[in-house]
């Protein structure tokens, strides 16, 4: 709780000192939300109202207007969000693209722009909007970390259009580097991974699954190794191999609270309806988790391109969160919310 209250206040500084605000980046929409958050759990309304009034970052609005914590406001919010926040994402995406404009050879400004873009269900603009950087990669290792993440979300937005090939292509450019020269990079070789299981490809990802697990997994924390075995028994799963999947569901059954999200798509991934409860209504019950769980109360109504194999997880996610036991919990702790946007920003698990 204590630094919890530390953070706060360093948002609170920042944002007051108008931090990455003009032009606003993605750093300064975080930070800004911090701000927000912080003084409405402090119960500084007068404070947050002045913030609300100010364009607030969607995600923040979102948060707040998901979570009874912050029920007080919530009839603001609930006017502000009465399009489902489809305003606010537009302002948004406006804002970022004014910024990638002043700056168009930052990877992170446009990838922001492309995120926000993204959030719209724009994809194709969002490919637009990277295509100029994404050609450029000679540069690629000279930027780093910033350059790693963009071709992420470059392929991230390709996969959306189903142009997969494109994708992982863009995923190979940055690879091409050697995660055992870059040990950032593993988490680049994941996504890559994820996005041909999505594909139903479950072969040709179970290899490259078991090519971090054999040769990267001590560059990854508990959290990272928990994506892969989840990923690992997703596979192994669709491949018949059962057993082998369950072994890798042993492992992340051992503490499935270092990271709920690959627990949870695992237990989708096998249609454990029970497990999936179980591990939702623990995440709500904690202050730390909820924000998260909260957010997997949210109807996205921009379509998005879906895999059959994607589909799956995410109906057996949808059977669980629809009991009623899980309902009677979301109550207590806050309310399902309509959202005029894509799953960009928020988890699927």
């Amino acid at each position: 709780e204590q630094r919890e209250r530390a953070r706060g206040d360093l948002c609170i500084a920042l944002a007051d000192g108008g931090w990455q605000l003009s032009p606003r980046t993605a750093q300064g929409a975080q930070t800004l939300g911090c701000a927000i958050t912080a003084h409405s759990l402090r119960g500084e309304l007068a404070e947050v109202r002045a913030a609300l009034a100010k364009d607030s970052p969607t995600g923040t609005l979102l948060t707040m207007a998901l979570d009874r914590r912050h029920q007080a406001l919530w009839p603001e919010l609930d006017r502000i969000g009465s399009d489902h926040f489809r305003k606010s994402l537009q302002r948004e995406a406006d804002r970022a693209g004014d910024a990638a404009k002043a700056a168009p050879t930052d990877h992170a400004a446009v990838m922001y722009q492309m995120q926000t873009l993204r959030a719209l269900g724009r994809f194709e603009d969002a490919v637009a909007a990277g295509k100029t950087l994404a050609a450029d990669k000679a540069r690629i290792e000279v930027v780093g970390n910033d350059a790693f993440w963009f071709f992420n979300e470059y392929a991230v937005d390709l996969h959306a259009l189903g142009r997969n090939d494109e994708a992982l292509a863009a995923m190979d450019a940055v690879l091409a580097l050697g995660v055992e020269n870059y040990p950032d990079l593993v988490s680049q070789a994941i996504n890559r991974s994820e996005m041909i299981l999505g594909n139903g490809r479950y072969q040709e990802a179970l290899d490259g699954l078991n090519i971090i697990e054999a040769q990267h997994m001590g560059r990854l924390s508990t959290y990272g190794k928990m994506w892969v075995w989840a990923d690992k028994a997703c596979a192994l799963r669709a491949l018949g191999k059962g057993e082998l999947a369950d072994a890798m569901d042993a492992k992340l059954a051992v503490d499935p609270a270092t990271n709920w999200s690959a627990s949870t798509a695992a237990a989708a991934c096998r249609k454990d309806t029970p497990a999936i409860v179980e591990m939702v209504l623990k995440r709500l019950r904690s202050e730390d988790t909820r924000p998260g769980a909260l957010g997997l109360f949210i109807t996205f109504e921009m379509p998005e391109g879906r895999t059959p194999f994607e589909l799956g997880r995410l109906k057996a996610m949808h059977d669980a969160l629809a009991l009623p036991e899980v309902q009677t919990e979301l109550a207590k702790y806050g309310r399902a919310i309509r959202y005029a946007g894509t799953s960009q920003g928020w988890p699927d698990f």
